[in-house]
């Protein structure tokens, strides 16, 4: 999974790459963000998503498999 870094400290996780790894619709994740059950940031046309925010998303029982 590709990520970008953002300053130093801050790695971002592309939506599309999350799809992929998870096996999860990229369209339940745009409902989860909007539902606020995944944390993300909208750059461009694109979100992203912290490493921290992927972790927390997958620890905390973000999806059911």
């Amino acid at each position: 999974m590709e990520t970008v870094r953002l300053f130093d400290d801050i790695e971002l996780i592309k939506l599309v790459d999350i799809s992929k790894k998870l096996g999860i619709h990229i369209v339940t994740l745009r409902r989860y963000i909007k539902s606020g059950k995944l944390k993300a940031q909208k750059l461009g046309n694109s979100y992203f998503v912290s490493k921290e925010n992927f972790k927390e998303f997958i620890g905390g029982g973000g999806t059911k498999r």
